[in-house]
C-alpha cells in the first residue's frame, strides 16, 4: 500500500512539472529589404508567440525600419538572405492578438501590404524589364514591317495614299556583241584593189528611173537619156 501511494505521488509530481514547463521557444527568420537608405537584414524572431505569419513579418519590418531609420521596408521568406543579422526576442502576448486589438497596427499592416506590392524583388524587376524591352523591340519591328509593306503598295504610315510616281523601269540588257570579222588576207586586199570600181549612181532613186523607163516604152532607161531630155 505504501509503495503504491509513493508511486501515485511521484506520477502526480511529474505531471505537475510537465504542466508547469513552458512551451519550447520557436525561432523564425525573414529577409527584410529596406530603402532610404538601402539595406538588407536577416531578421530572426524567437519566443513562444513567434511563428511564420504576417504578424511576425510585420514585427520584423517595424523593428528594422525603426532601428535603421529607413523610409520603406519589405519582408519575405528567403533561405539565401545575405544581409545584416538582427535577432529579436518577443515574450509578450501573441502578436496576432495584439494586432487584432490595435487598429493602428492593423492599418500599418494594410499599408505594408500595399507598399510590398510597389517594392518588387530585384530579380523579378530585371525579368520584367527584359520582357518589356523584348516586347517593345517586337512591336517596333512589326510596325516597321507594316510601314514598309504599306509603302510598297503606295500607302503611307498613316494609311493615306502616296502620290503616284513614274515607274522606274530597269534598263534593258545590252545586246550581245557579235564577234568582229577577221581582217582580210593580203590576197583578198590585192584583188579588191584591182577590181573595177562601179560607177557612182546619180541622185535619182531606183523607183524614179524605173517609172521613167516605162513611160518612154523602154527607150529612156539610162541616166544619159535623162540628161539628154
Amino acid at each position: 500500500m505504501r509503495s503504491a501511494a509513493l508511486a501515485s505521488a511521484g506520477l502526480a509530481t511529474a505531471g505537475l512539472c510537465v504542466a508547469t514547463l513552458p512551451a519550447a521557444a520557436e525561432t523564425v527568420d525573414f529577409c527584410v529589404r529596406c530603402t532610404g537608405p538601402e539595406q538588407t537584414y536577416r531578421c530572426k524572431v524567437s519566443g513562444v508567440s513567434a511563428s511564420y505569419s504576417d504578424a511576425v513579418k510585420l514585427f520584423c519590418v517595424m523593428k528594422t525600419s525603426k532601428e535603421g531609420g529607413h523610409k520603406r521596408c519589405s519582408a519575405s521568406r528567403k533561405a539565401n538572405c545575405a544581409g545584416i543579422e538582427k535577432v529579436y526576442n518577443y515574450d509578450g502576448p501573441p502578436i496576432d492578438d495584439l494586432l487584432s486589438a490595435n487598429p493602428q497596427l492593423r492599418e500599418y499592416k494594410q499599408r505594408l501590404s500595399r507598399e510590398q506590392q510597389k517594392f518588387p524583388d530585384p530579380e523579378d524587376a530585371d525579368k520584367r524589364k527584359s520582357l518589356m524591352d523584348l516586347g517593345k523591340g517586337m512591336v517596333g519591328a512589326s510596325k516597321k514591317g507594316i510601314d514598309n509593306a504599306k509603302a510598297r503598295f503606295g500607302y503611307g504610315a498613316d494609311g493615306s495614299a502616296l502620290p503616284e510616281q513614274g515607274a522606274a523601269y530597269a534598263p534593258s540588257p545590252a545586246a550581245p556583241q557579235r564577234p568582229s570579222a577577221a581582217p582580210p588576207s593580203a590576197s583578198t586586199s590585192a584583188m579588191m584593189q584591182h577590181a573595177p570600181q562601179a560607177a557612182p549612181e546619180d541622185s535619182e532613186s531606183w523607183a524614179g528611173r524605173s517609172y521613167r523607163c516605162m513611160r518612154s516604152f523602154f527607150r529612156n532607161c539610162g541616166s544619159e537619156d535623162k540628161n539628154a531630155q
